[in-house]
């Protein structure tokens, strides 16, 4: 051994050199994948003051055009728009919605390109979905859209836009294999066109998958593009792209072509809850539970290691009481994984040691302004029951190569 250097030093070196799984460990900050406590105010790791509300969403971008990224974050039925200081989060704006209303996801990005990135909201009442943009005009955000009557998720493309996906709220029947499932719907791209956002082509993705959990990437060179999605119960799917129905694709017995690999462990994860009950029709406290969903995390996909193939950045949220619930998921801690294509599946490269907290959302951008993406973790620190939600930003350094 080196003389002076310690032992984490020497692990990390050892696998840096050594072949197989595990080369790729020196890319996160050894500081926090080898911490007892991966929390604590190491080098290359921030964490917020704590915020009194329980984050749903999170995402990165400049939103108010001053040349900065914001943090844009959402609880239950507010909007909340941040600055990163180098002590904490100065909170530029509050932007208060409806007690009523339930906000499911946000979304920064440039869809109709005038060059300023919308806020992008998907809010249901009740099962009636009411989603709207958000865009920075004349010193103030302005509502450019609204009853937009979809889920809404961008996904980055292989050529690096973003791509704006929407999905209608599911009214399957039993009679095709969907039941009336909440996601048993299309997904189309959507498109800004003669100033309003509205449907545009149908993507080749299997009827079932959820606009969340998803994305579309090429997974090494000379290989197409491929459909990369946590199904509901949490495995990671990758499937080429295909108009035929998710059920029929994983339908035991079956071998189809289009399903290159599914997950042995789950990823993934989301207490952001989507009860699927028509108050109308069911009084009852026999409502059809099954048929709810939870909206899951992203997967993003990004070549840290500049090696020329992307790898997945994923967020593995851990509970307590196992996945066994249904309709609970009381998720408590989490891991973030990174993961690499290495022709067979998806091979790990690292993972964090455990984190306490539920990860409600994560990003993998510029949120300091330093000109280098970092990872961004919207943090739950306490989940349901307890007196009080308190959640926090975290953001982790990659020691990427220049």
């Amino acid at each position: 051994p080196v003389p002076g250097s310690s032992r984490e030093a020497q692990i990390i070196a050892g696998m840096k050199s050594g072949k197989g799984k595990g080369t790729l460990t020196s890319m996160i900050n050894t500081e926090f994948i080898n911490s007892s406590d991966p929390l604590d105010r190491k080098k290359g790791f921030w964490m917020s003051q704590q915020v009194k509300a329980e984050f749903n969403g999170m995402d990165v971008g400049d939103v108010n055009k001053d040349g900065l990224n914001e943090v844009v974050v959402i609880d239950g039925h507010n909007i909340f728009i941040y600055l990163k200081t180098k002590e904490n989060l100065k909170l530029l704006r509050q932007i208060k919605g409806k007690s009523y209303h339930k906000y499911v996801s946000v979304d920064v990005a440039d869809i109709n390109k005038n060059g300023i990135p919308e806020i992008i909201v998907t809010s249901l009442n009740d099962r009636v979905l009411n989603s709207f943009v958000l865009e920075y005009h004349d010193g103030d955000y302005k509502t450019i859209a609204s009853d937009i009557r979809y889920f809404l998720r961008v996904m980055e493309t292989s050529s690096g836009m973003p791509m704006l996906l929407g999905q209608t709220y599911g009214l399957g029947s039993s009679m095709d294999g969907q039941g009336g499932k909440v996601f048993s719907s299309q997904i189309y791209e959507i498109v800004w066109k003669d100033g309003q956002y509205v449907s545009g082509d149908k993507m080749k993705i299997p009827l079932g998958l959820s606009v969340y959990g998803l994305t579309i990437d090429t997974l090494s060179e000379g290989t197409g593009e491929r459909i990369i999605a946590l199904d509901e119960l949490d495995y990671l799917l990758i499937i080429k792209p295909t108009d035929k129905q998710l059920w029929r694709i994983l339908s035991f017995g079956s071998t189809p072509d289009e399903l290159i690999w599914r997950s042995d462990s789950q990823y993934g994860g989301s207490n952001n809850y989507i009860a699927n009950v028509d108050k109308q029709k069911q009084q009852s406290t026999e409502a059809t539970q099954d048929d709810s969903a939870f909206a899951n995390l992203r997967i993003v996909m990004y070549d840290t290691n500049k090696d020329g193939k992307k790898e997945m950045i994923i967020v593995k949220n851990l509970s307590s009481v196992g996945r066994i619930f249904k309709n609970l998921k009381l998720f408590t801690s989490s891991e973030i994984y990174n993961l690499e294509w290495d022709g067979l599946g998806m091979a790990e490269n690292w993972r964090t040691k455990k984190i306490n907290g539920y990860v409600a959302d994560y990003c993998f951008k510029d949120i300091d302004n330093d000109g280098k993406p970092e990872i961004v973790l919207a943090l739950v620190q306490s989940v349901g029951g307890s007196l009080s939600e308190r959640s926090v930003i975290v953001v982790y350094e990659l020691e990427t190569p220049q």
